[in-house]
């Protein structure tokens, strides 16, 4: 989790809304973002994230 106070990472990334999420892989390769809230124990979204797990 990160906290950029001063909306330097959020410019870098390119980040125009609230909440964001990115996924980041072990070799810092960009996997997986989500703009907007969710619900991240909806059923859509869990096949992807555990996918993710399972990639390795």
């Amino acid at each position: 989790m990160l906290l950029d106070q001063k909306s330097s990472t959020a410019r870098r990334w390119g980040v125009e809304q609230l909440p964001v999420t990115f996924v980041i892989d072990p070799e810092g390769k960009l996997v997986y973002y989500a703009l907007g809230a969710r619900k991240w124990d909806d059923p859509a979204l869990l096949v992807p994230r555990r996918a993710l797990t399972l990639a390795r």
